[in-house]
């Protein structure tokens, strides 16, 4: 028992280490005693940047609230422990599994590819819909909502809350992504720079309003989807919800018709619209299961608790009268897209 307890304080401490960015800054610190700037172009030089640069703007962002006064350590507490969460939870199921489903899959993909910079926009644009159809899925149906909700809790959009995910959110968006990836036959070197320039981006653009009042970025609203657009997503407003899937560049939306500039005058409101404790680390993480799994205990019928599993959050069966999770422009229950 001592055994175990001393690993998991060693395990905690690591953590802490990585969030406070003191891992990347070590990383970093022997990198530049080489003399050798080269390092700049590697994984491990990157990897060492990016652990120090979230941490170091998250701080920021926190200065910046504080100066204006608007700074609630409630806005941060949860993200910050779901990232422990997340985190600890990682080191006992590997992201191996996606590599290896990944390696698997990509043997029956249905074109070869090379590493060029031409079939680098072809993965680009393959990956970012695969992130888009993911992201789809886990807005209309309702198992797959449970997972991701968490995502969508905070009042408050800041950096951190890009760490608030259910873990085990990401093994189906992974299942998803890096199947779709496989498939099209993109080679393991294109799929891990894509994914981490999308994943820089998919930080970013969580950026707060005491960082970036103004999240429209001037002409690259055009072409980029910007911290507005995000906001846009993570908002309940009845014109902002289920809208603006992509991550980078919203091509997709604009296909698909989820696309949703922020409207002059009508400011995002944060959250989602069931009543949720924000300061609760359990609520924020199973609340949404165990409104489906109440619903599903509730209703008559094998067919309607197998449809609570799949159909739109804030879907009922018509002899069923209950509270709506999430509503239409009208504020009816979201209409099923099947």
């Amino acid at each position: 028992m001592e055994a175990f307890i001393q690993g998991l304080l060693t395990l905690l401490q690591t953590e802490f280490s990585s969030f406070a960015g003191l891992e990347g800054l070590v990383s970093l610190i022997e990198l530049m005693k080489t003399d050798d700037y080269a390092w700049v172009l590697t994984v491990a030089g990157f990897g060492a940047m990016m652990g120090l640069f979230f941490p170091v703007m998250i701080f920021l962002e926190m200065m910046a609230s504080a100066l204006k006064g608007s700074f609630r350590w409630k806005n941060f507490k949860i993200q910050v422990l779901i990232y422990f969460t997340n985190r600890v939870v990682g080191k006992v199921i590997t992201l191996q599994l996606g590599f290896t489903l990944f390696a698997f899959l990509h043997q029956y993909r249905f074109v070869d590819t090379s590493v060029t910079w031409y079939w680098f926009i072809y993965g680009f644009m393959v990956y970012d819909f695969s992130h888009f159809l993911q992201h789809y899925m886990a807005h209309r149906i309702r198992l797959f909502w449970c997972l991701h909700s968490t995502h969508h809790v905070p009042p408050h959009m800041n950096l951190s809350v890009s760490w608030a995910h259910f873990y085990i959110e990401n093994f189906y968006a992974d299942i998803i992504r890096l199947g779709i990836c496989a498939l099209a036959g993109l080679e393991l070197e294109i799929m891990v720079m894509v994914y981490i320039i999308d994943s820089v981006w998919g930080h970013l653009i969580h950026t707060s309003e005491e960082i970036l009042p103004d999240g429209r970025l001037g002409l690259l609203s055009k072409f980029l989807l910007t911290p507005s657009h995000h906001r846009v997503h993570h908002s309940r407003n009845p014109n902002y919800i289920d809208k603006n899937f992509c991550n980078l560049i919203p091509v997709y939306d604009r296909l698909f018709g989820t696309y949703q500039a922020e409207i002059e005058g009508e400011a995002p409101i944060y959250g989602v619209t069931r009543d949720v404790d924000t300061g609760s680390l359990f609520d924020v993480y199973f609340g949404e299961t165990i409104e489906m799994l109440n619903d599903i205990k509730n209703t008559s019928g094998v067919g309607n608790k197998v449809a609570y599993l799949f159909m739109p959050p804030g879907w009922h069966p018509d002899d069923v009268v209950s509270k709506k999770y999430r509503t239409t422009k009208k504020g009816g229950p979201i209409n099923p897209p099947f």
